[in-house]
């Protein structure tokens, strides 16, 4: 990956002295100092918050509490109903998003999600979630079964005769056949949720962030334009828009469509438990 066009730090390799010099395992310098200035911000805000909970009717308790509910809405909206373990899961991701696409709003800092990388890690945490509550909502064999497709049931009359022997392992050769050919298909399909959600991001954030650098060199290289930008402010606007407005976009529809995934992953079980919830309700 070409640093100067990610970022301009120097490549590092921590492993390197055991002899593990691939770019597999060489990192960004600048990405990594962005993140964990990124994880400062956000500890910082954590404990804001925590210190506003404990005045509901201030101003910040009331901002605070506000944000925690839209949080519950959005769990609310694709699950029917708040679940602790997604609430905590989506406001960590889309506060944690957001800190790390407005980044740039700090005097020298850049956003890490500029870097295919950055955005990548969170597709694949994304989608390792998913994955999981899928296998913790279907079992095993029903998550199995989400790749290996088999629409045939062996004994569909449940009568154990020599024919329906014969029948019987007719379609669980016809299963096999096509459960062969659909795994590749599923696991293509869940694969393209991963660079979907990632090349999203960081295509976005990428753009907002060439377009920002190419209005700075302008503004260096001439002094009119410099003067002009200055004047009318447009400098300002680009990077409010940018580190502001798209970094909240940005952030919203990654985990709107996380929790999306994992929702369709889960949903063949919801009936039986949301019929239980609204029967313990009447």
């Amino acid at each position: 990956m070409n640093m100067d066009i990610m970022g301009h730090g120097e490549p590092l390799n921590l492993i390197a002295p055991l002899g593990l010099s691939l770019p597999f395992f060489t990192v960004n310098q600048e990405v990594v100092v962005n993140t964990w200035a990124a994880l400062g911000v956000l500890l910082v805000l954590a404990l804001l918050g925590r210190f506003s909970l404990r005045k509901p009717d201030s101003i910040g308790g009331h901002i605070t509490i506000w944000i925690l509910r839209s949080f519950m809405g959005m769990v609310h909206q694709a699950f029917g109903r708040v679940k602790d373990r997604y609430f905590y899961y989506v406001s960590a991701l889309f506060i944690f998003l957001v800190i790390c696409n407005s980044l740039i709003i700090i005097p020298g800092f850049e956003e890490p999600t500029k870097d295919p990388y950055t955005t990548f890690a969170f597709g694949i945490i994304a989608f390792s979630y998913t994955q999981i509550e899928t296998l913790r909502a279907h079992g095993l064999i029903g998550f199995l079964q989400e790749y290996f497709k088999m629409p045939l049931a062996l004994f569909p009359s449940k009568k154990l005769t020599f024919g329906s022997i014969i029948m019987a392992i007719l379609r669980g050769l016809l299963n096999l056949i096509v459960g062969l050919v659909s795994f590749p298909l599923e696991l293509l399909s869940k694969l393209s949720s991963l660079m979907s959600l990632s090349l999203r991001l960081f295509g976005n954030i990428f753009g907002g962030s060439m377009i920002a650098t190419l209005l700075k060199q302008a503004g260096a290289s001439s002094l009119l334009i410099q003067v002009l930008t200055l004047a009318t402010g447009l400098n300002l606007i680009v990077t409010l828009f940018f580190g502001l407005f798209e970094a909240f976009i940005q952030a919203f529809v990654f985990s709107t469509l996380s929790l999306t995934y994992i929702s369709m992953g889960t949903q063949s079980s919801e009936p039986e438990t949301s019929h239980a919830h609204s029967e313990r309700k009447q």
